[in-house]
């Protein structure tokens, strides 16, 4: 039985935007959220989740014995996933997942491309769009 979980997920509840120009569009639907919580509700007593990487970042330094598992997407950009895993190496906190390095690689698809094919392994061809078609 683990002392305390820290579950940082992102925030269920908000309306999204489905579109080219989204920069939320991923995440978890509540569901998902309160099927995780109430397996780790099996793990700990004391089970703490919320939204927000500040609040993530002060349990972290006031409950230093916490296990961090997380669901985060954040915003679309190469480093939302990876912010977890640093702010868990950071404050010395046990956490389960990809580092942040690994998060970053595989957030970032044409870098993961380059390095698979150093390797010499074979990645489905791709293109970056950088701009929206209008």
């Amino acid at each position: 039985m683990l002392n305390n979980i820290l579950f940082v997920t992102d925030d269920c509840d908000c309306k999204k935007e489905y579109s080219l120009k989204a920069k939320n569009s991923e995440g978890n639907k509540k569901a998902a959220k309160d099927e995780m919580i109430s397996a780790l509700n099996k793990l700990s007593s004391n089970v703490f989740c919320t939204y927000s990487i500040s609040e993530a970042n002060e349990y972290m330094i006031q409950t230093k014995d916490c296990f961090t598992i997380t669901t985060y997407y954040g915003e679309a950009c190469p480093d939302s996933k990876s912010i977890i895993p640093i702010l868990c190496k950071t404050n010395n906190i046990k956490y389960w997942g990809a580092d942040a390095y690994t998060q970053m690689m595989c957030n970032d698809k044409f870098l993961s491309k380059k390095i698979i094919n150093q390797f010499h392994l074979n990645s489905i061809p791709g293109i970056i769009i950088s701009m929206p078609f209008s």
